[in-house]
C-alpha cells in the first residue's frame, strides 16, 4: 500500500519520499499527499487546443491529428470541412496537457473490397455465372488525401508545443518534401 501511494504521489506531485518512513506519522502524511494529489495538486490540468490543418495552401477537410507526448495520454481531434480541429484528451474531456508533442496528420478513404475465392473468378477477374460477369472486381485500394508520411510518428516531422495558455497551434502541409 505504501508503494502504492508513493508511485501516485511520486508521479503526480514529483515529490521524493525517499525519507518517509513506514511509522504511522509517515504513513498519514503519505495519506495526506495521496489526498492532496487527486484535490488539486494534479499536474494534468487539460488545455484547450485548437488549430487548422492545411495542405498546400488548402484545408484538409476530412480525417484525424494526433498529439503523442513523450509520456502521459495522447489527445486527438477529428478534422472538419475548414480543416479545424478540436483536441481531445480521454472520453471527451477537451484538451491536452501542456508540454511537447509529436504530432501525426492521418487523411485516407478506402475503396474496393476483398477479392472473391478463386473459384468464383471467371477470365480476367470477372465473376462467374453472376448477373454482374461483365463487371470487373475492384482491388482494395487506400486514396491518402495528405502524404502518408504525416501518419507516422517517427516521419511525418511535425512537432507542438502546448504552453498554459493553450492556444491555436496550425499545421501547413506540403504535397512534395
Amino acid at each position: 500500500m505504501i508503494n502504492l501511494y508513493s508511485k501516485i504521489v511520486r508521479t503526480c506531485c514529483s515529490i521524493p519520499l525517499a525519507k518517509l518512513s513506514a511509522s504511522p506519522i509517515g504513513i498519514r502524511w503519505m495519506l495526506s499527499l495521496a489526498l492532496l494529489t487527486f484535490i488539486g495538486c494534479n499536474s494534468s490540468e487539460l488545455i484547450p487546443v485548437t488549430g487548422q490543418v492545411t495542405l498546400d495552401g488548402a484545408p484538409v477537410t476530412t480525417g484525424r491529428i494526433e498529439f503523442f507526448p513523450t509520456s502521459g495520454r495522447p489527445a486527438a481531434g477529428e478534422l472538419d470541412e475548414e480543416g479545424r480541429y478540436t483536441l481531445v484528451a480521454h472520453k471527451s474531456e477537451e484538451g491536452v496537457s501542456p508540454g511537447k508533442y509529436v504530432v501525426t496528420v492521418t487523411s485516407r478513404t478506402a475503396s474496393g473490397g476483398p477479392p472473391p475465392p478463386p473459384e468464383v473468378l471467371g477470365e480476367e477477374g470477372e465473376q462467374a455465372g453472376s448477373a454482374r460477369s461483365k463487371e470487373k472486381y475492384e482491388p482494395f485500394r487506400i486514396k491518402w488525401h495528405v502524404p502518408e508520411r504525416y501518419s507516422h510518428r517517427r516521419a511525418s516531422g511535425l512537432t507542438a508545443e502546448v504552453k498554459q495558455d493553450g492556444g491555436e497551434i496550425d499545421f501547413e502541409l506540403v504535397s512534395k518534401p
